[in-house]
């Protein structure tokens, strides 16, 4: 291009011309300094002269057609993606947890310690409704969760170490747990640096979605009602659902007391009285919605009195057996947390020997 502007190039010779034209706007800036410069263009088909018009035309019709061209083709190729992931048969990266068989089948993983780790964190998830009580199990009993590197230096080894919030959450908002193939829960965009980024697509949009496609650790109803569950937990990011989840603070019904006039849902206020900070259900919706007035306040204790003596009287009779089935619970986890961790050492010390040996 330096040379065609400078006029040190009487013509230009070139082979396949039709690679570069597929990038238009490379292309007619060629055709245009090659015009001013007075320089031939030539390829297999003949020579062309950008300053009269008809050899200029002929080039950029050429230049549109190769651009087409390369159009086409990454359609043809995004439309075999397609349809082979509309078969279900497009292999794609797995979670932890699920492989490929050598004829393409997506199974377990024969690994006992990942697929029990795996189950813990649904099984702990069913008990709890919370991904945030799921992680402060993991980390407070020791235990380590796996990841596979996807690329790089020991590109398939898994790596264990403690899980965190997010991590729980990809785990559970994944199809593939719960036997499903799912194709464009993604799309690629770019920021205002331009750099790629993933963006999330609702599941109405999902190009591909073939429930009980293979083997899972959960069923489709249960992966259906743990989004729900996700959905309500967002407490705080929606209008519509701030205040269900209890907080801090000694109020027993706050974020589930009503409004008797408006029917808005009250916040829990705390006012230091005798020495301690006593609770007050305010109903203030028209004045952080409207700038409006209080709706009407009362004082928590009287409520949170009289709602735990009909608590406790309903479950008096069933107090003992609840009892024994939480104690009961109790010892389960601890059996099932000694076993993980037993299985994490008895890995640490193979691997320790195979290092010894190594050197």
């Amino acid at each position: 291009m330096t040379e065609v502007a400078m006029g040190h190039a009487g013509i230009v010779l070139g082979l396949e011309g039709s690679r570069l034209a597929r990038n238009n706007a490379d292309w007619h800036r060629l055709l245009e300094l090659a015009a001013l410069a007075r320089t031939l263009i030539m390829d297999e088909n003949g020579v062309y002269d950008p300053a009269y018009f008809n050899d200029r035309m002929l080039l950029g019709l050429k230049g549109t057609m190769s651009e087409a061209e390369l159009h086409i083709l990454k359609s043809r190729l995004q439309g075999g993606i397609l349809n082979k992931a509309r078969r279900g048969e497009l292999e794609m990266p797995l979670p932890i947890g699920l492989v490929y068989t050598p004829d393409a089948r997506v199974v377990l993983d024969p690994d006992r310690q990942i697929q029990d780790t795996v189950r813990l964190l649904f099984d702990t998830f069913r008990e709890t409704g919370s991904a945030c009580a799921v992680v402060r199990r993991l980390r407070g009993e020791k235990i380590l969760f796996p990841r596979r590197i996807r690329r790089g230096i020991g590109k398939g080894d898994v790596l264990w170490s403690e899980i965190d919030h997010s991590r729980v959450l990809q785990i559970l908002h994944n199809p593939r747990y719960a036997g499903a193939f799912a194709y464009g829960r993604t799309r690629t965009a770019y920021n205002a640096k331009l750099k790629s980024v993933q963006l999330r697509v609702a599941r109405s949009d999902w190009q591909v979605l073939i429930p009980e496609a293979h083997e899972g650790y959960i069923s489709w109803a249960e992966y259906e009602r743990n989004q729900t569950t996700l959905e309500q937990n967002a407490a705080g990011f929606s209008p519509g659902l701030r205040g269900r989840m209890p907080r801090q603070g000694s109020g027993l019904l706050q974020g589930r007391l009503l409004c008797g006039r408006c029917g808005a849902r009250m916040r829990v206020h705390y006012e230091p009285f005798e020495g301690r900070l006593r609770p007050y259900y305010v109903c203030n919706e028209a004045v952080v919605r409207h700038a409006g007035k209080h709706c009407q306040w009362v004082r928590g204790a009287p409520v949170d009195d009289a709602v735990s003596a009909l608590l406790l009287e309903a479950m008096a009779p069933a107090a003992i057996d609840v009892a024994l089935a939480v104690q009961q619970e109790i010892t389960q986890r601890v059996e099932q947390a000694t076993a993980l961790r037993g299985a994490q050492l008895q890995r640490a010390r193979y691997e320790a020997e195979l290092a010894a040996d190594a050197t």
